[in-house]
């Protein structure tokens, strides 16, 4: 069984001396920060990619290769595929925007800002090789600093008479307006994408595995990916977002499609709500998968410097889509949500209902998507008075530990007990006013921690 720990933001401790770090990695360029990090599973190798550059680490911090990923002649107003006409193309930083192994095509998968959000897909054995085919001319991911994406690989839909299901690339990315309109109107909010030639995964006549936000809505009403996941056989994504596109109030929403479902009818939306005595804290900061079967979260709100963390069983999240699916199919519900369609009563199913079980994954190709209207809730198990940047969660022996790092440079351990009960037990100094980044790893023992900063790399002990 899985859970969902996520922290939401509404803390100041006695810190921990710094034996608890066992060696630390500088960036050797202060001006180019880090940004992501993913460790091999196979061979223990840790991948870290920043502004411009990416760089392989085994565990003891030896850098074993590192590449230029910038600064490269482009603009936001050139095409990938035809530089040399670009008049404006100058000097450009890239940024780091995703990073993803693909186990089964051994590849690094980098996505950064440059030649409107590319991704290139490297070789694991050797970071200076790359595949030099069509995919690193397609828009991917967002093409600035600063606006979110978030991309995951996972199973995705079967091909026709086979049963195994081929790797995809599930992605969320928030609009910007850096660019031509028709580049930017090119990129969905949502989508899967083939993993070997990054188009989108199924382009029927009138239906795409992609969603966008409605024309008219997409320069104002901005989704920021926070977390994505995989679980049994669905994809998840969790986001903040405003509530509807005529409220200016924000919300948590856990996006979900099922993974053998290739026009994703099976889309829906369901507000996430973390509460604690009565206040409701309303914007995700970090989320993670921890088994047995929980997702562990941090939420904060807009009024308060707290942060909320709570903790959401995955078979009540399955339970409480299925339960808005069929509110859908009995006719008591809407499609939506509505800054991708209008919202409009969903149509009647007779017959059907008993047919939608946890599994589901959509046989109609009416009622999407669906914008679930009963909130999948939990009362928090700890609040902490600092904002949170990031977490990870470690099962030893019958204890669940959170670490939650913190966007001033700490990690704060953390012992569930129980999904409304926890307790913060040590405050680790890694580097005073640092955020820490969200792509903390274990080693491969999973005795030691790796966090990362702008600047530094850090690997603790995490027992």
């Amino acid at each position: 069984m899985e859970i969902l720990l996520v922290t939401l933001h509404l803390v100041v401790f006695a810190a921990a001396e710094l034996t608890f770090i066992k060696d630390t990695y500088q960036n050797p360029n202060s001006k180019e920060p880090f940004r992501h990090m993913i460790k091999d599973k196979a061979t223990g190798l840790i991948y870290v990619a920043g502004v411009n550059r990416i760089i392989q680490l085994n565990e003891n911090f030896t850098v074993l290769q590192s590449i230029s990923t910038g600064p490269r002649l482009d603009d936001i107003n050139c095409f990938p595929h035809e530089l040399n006409l670009c008049k404006t193309k100058k000097m450009t930083d890239s940024y780091s925007k995703a990073l993803m192994i693909d186990d089964r095509g051994k590849r690094l998968i980098a996505c950064s800002s440059l030649f409107q959000g590319s991704c290139k897909k490297y070789h694991l054995s050797d970071i200076t090789k790359f595949d030099n085919d069509s995919s690193k001319n397609k828009y991917v991911v967002a093409n600035n600093a600063t606006a979110s994406t978030v991309a995951f690989i996972a199973p995705g839909p079967a091909e026709d008479g086979k049963l195994a299901q081929p790797n995809v690339m599930y992605v969320g990315t928030t609009y910007t307006t850096s660019g031509y309109k028709f580049i930017r109107d090119d990129i969905p909010a949502f989508c899967t994408r083939n993993i070997n030639t990054l188009d989108i995964a199924y382009k029927g006549d009138f239906v795409k595995s992609s969603k966008f936000v409605e024309g008219t809505h997409r320069h104002t009403f901005l989704v920021n990916y926070i977390y994505g996941f995989s679980s049994d056989s669905f994809s998840y994504m969790a986001t903040v977002q405003r509530k509807s596109t005529s409220s200016e109030k924000y919300i948590s929403k856990l996006i979900r499609v099922c993974q053998n479902d290739e026009r994703l009818y099976s889309y829906t939306e369901v507000e996430l709500v973390c509460k604690h005595n009565g206040a409701k804290y309303n914007l995700l900061q970090a989320a993670r998968i921890a088994k047995p079967g929980k997702l562990q979260s941090t939420h904060s709100t807009e009024a308060l410097d707290d942060t909320a963390v709570c903790i959401y069983q995955l078979e009540t999240i399955k339970s409480k889509f299925i339960e808005n699916v069929k509110n859908c199919f009995n006719g008591t519900a809407r499609i939506g949500p509505d800054h991708i369609v209008d919202r409009t009563q969903c149509q009647k199913a007779e017959g059907f209902i008993e047919q939608i079980t946890l599994d589901y994954c959509r046989e109609l190709d009416f009622n999407y998507p669906i914008d679930g209207e009963h909130p999948i809730i939990a009362s928090a198990a700890l609040t902490l008075k600092t904002k949170v940047s990031a977490i990870t969660v470690a099962v030893t022996h019958d204890y669940t530990i959170a670490f939650i790092g913190t966007q001033n440079g700490h990690i704060l351990k953390v012992a569930i007990e129980s999904q409304e009960l926890a307790h913060m037990y040590e405050d680790l100094v890694i580097e005073n006013g640092a955020r820490i980044h969200e792509d903390m790893v274990f080693d491969m023992a999973e005795k030691y921690l790796f966090t990362i900063t702008d600047k530094k790399v850090k690997y603790l002990r995490s027992v």
